[in-house]
């Protein structure tokens, strides 16, 4: 799923991601969709994780994967 926008004062941005990157898997799961993304996330926090893991493809061809932490309740 390609990234189309990144809020530059966001986590992503600050994580690295631009537009153009793609997120290939999720959670270890590939994606597709925005919803594979949603559901990927949505499925790490039910099973009580801190935090999600995303293989991403930079624009410039290079795989890096980048963990999400969840915000604290």
């Amino acid at each position: 799923m390609e990234v189309v926008n990144v809020d530059p004062n966001g986590e992503a941005a600050q994580k690295g991601l631009t537009s153009g990157d793609v997120i290939l898997d999720v959670g270890g799961k590939p994606v597709s969709t925005p919803g594979d993304v949603k559901s990927g996330v949505t499925q790490a926090k039910e099973q009580g994780k801190k935090a999600v893991l995303m293989r991403v493809q930079t624009a410039n061809g290079s795989d890096v994967y980048v963990a999400f932490a969840f915000p604290k309740a």
